[in-house]
């Protein structure tokens, strides 16, 4: 893994070749957003083979919508009518199949005692289970068809997957 110093080593040789990018009000926004876990082992620019204007990639923990559902709205709410389709992407052997809220709650507790109203107010909404993946999407899934600050045709076109990180395909959560 690199290090940042490495990492500024490296946007200062991209700097000197860098094409610079056209204005806000001249790029055609993408007609599609993913959400998809910061895991590493999640490539979503990778499997989908997309370039950086074919999606919004939003990455969280889990890969959840409620975290940055308030992106959402913001991209529905400035792009108008540009987004076509909502994506989610949860994947196997996921940080969140390992843990669930109230362990993590304890685990802080112990870490900051003076802190126990704070972390009781915390949410992650963390599987808990390997076996609660698919129902993770179909949660995020009832989340975003909720949501009155989307319009119904985009809320219709919300999608959900499991992205299999050993065989490298999606699957459909219906």
């Amino acid at each position: 893994m690199a290090t940042w110093d490495e990492l500024l080593e490296r946007n200062r040789v991209y700097s000197e070749t860098h094409i610079p990018r056209p204005d806000l009000p001249d790029v055609k926004p993408s007609p599609i957003i993913i959400f998809c876990c910061i895991d590493l082992r999640v490539p979503v620019q990778e499997f989908l083979q997309t370039s950086p204007e074919d999606a919004f990639v939003i990455r969280n923990c889990g890969g959840r919508v409620k975290p940055n559902l308030n992106d959402l709205i913001f991209m529905e709410a400035t792009q108008v009518g540009a987004l076509q389709n909502i994506i989610v992407i949860h994947h196997t052997d996921c940080g969140f199949t390992y843990h669930n809220d109230k362990g993590l709650k304890e685990k802080l507790k112990v870490r900051h005692p003076n802190l126990v109203a704070e972390v009781d107010s915390l949410s992650w909404d963390t599987f808990g289970s390997s076996d609660r993946l698919e129902e993770s999407v179909r949660e995020d899934l009832s989340l975003l068809r909720e949501q009155k600050f989307i319009r119904q045709e985009l809320r219709d076109n919300a999608k959900g997957y499991v992205y299999d990180i050993k065989t490298g395909i999606l699957k459909e959560v219906i």
